[in-house]
């Protein structure tokens, strides 16, 4: 007896509509279409010899992170900002070393004039202080030898005394707020009283005073004094 079987057909797959026979449910069936698609796209990597995953810079992700901020950039704008400044430093400290070298030269050259000055002054002072010393001893003498002497006493007594009075006078002008004004000023109040005991010692007729200026020493006077004596 023939046996008939029968071959039950199998209903065509559908691009669209719902899962072919054998899923249930939709979200079976959108599986497996994802699955298919992850698994041609995986073909077609290996077919064009890709070697593996991209490759990401850190500092992007770390950038995308913080919101589009970079830290190493930040940081290296600081260092060129600071750099700058300090290079700027560095050029205004060896301007003032160029600064002080010049004045300090200055100073040298100000004080070597300037001790040359004092190195005259220091001569003339104990020059002065000897003389001074030498005129009271004249005076001492004139006084103890009393009326009737010899005018060579007297002669040097005035001689003396308007040398002094010559360098003083310029003596406080070359160098000022020192002690020659003091002695111009004393030194004027006692010159005619010297005039006045020699008058009363020896009978004087008349006195002139003769010299030039700036011959003497450091370019101070040289004095003479005439007098002519009575009997």
């Amino acid at each position: 007896m023939p046996v008939s079987v029968g071959i039950e057909e199998a209903a065509p797959v559908s691009d669209v509509g719902g899962p072919p026979p054998g899923f249930t449910q939709d979200a079976d069936y959108e599986r497996a279409i994802d699955d298919r698609s992850n698994a041609e796209a995986s073909d077609d990597n290996s077919e064009s010899g890709d070697a593996g995953p991209e490759v990401v810079d850190p500092s992007e992700g770390e950038a995308a992170e913080n919101g589009g901020f970079d830290p190493d950039a930040a940081a290296r704008d600081d260092h060129d900002a600071v750099v700058e400044v300090l290079r700027q430093v560095i050029v205004d400290v060896r301007r003032e070393i160029a600064d002080l070298r010049a004045e300090l030269n200055a100073v040298r050259r100000e004080l070597r004039d300037r001790g040359e000055e004092l190195r005259q002054a220091l001569q003339l002072a104990p020059r002065h202080e000897s003389d001074y010393q030498k005129l009271i001893a004249l005076l001492n003498e004139m006084l103890e030898a009393g009326r009737g002497q010899s005018p060579d006493r007297g002669c040097q007594v005035m001689s003396k005394s308007q040398a002094l009075k010559a360098e003083t006078k310029l003596a406080r002008k070359r160098w000022p707020d020192h002690a020659w004004d003091k002695i111009w000023d004393k030194l004027k109040t006692v010159l005619p009283r010297i005039w006045s005991m020699i008058s009363h010692l020896l009978a004087v007729e008349e006195w002139k005073v003769s010299g030039q200026a700036g011959t003497g020493m450091f370019g101070l006077a040289q004095v003479g004094v005439e007098i002519t004596f009575g009997r």
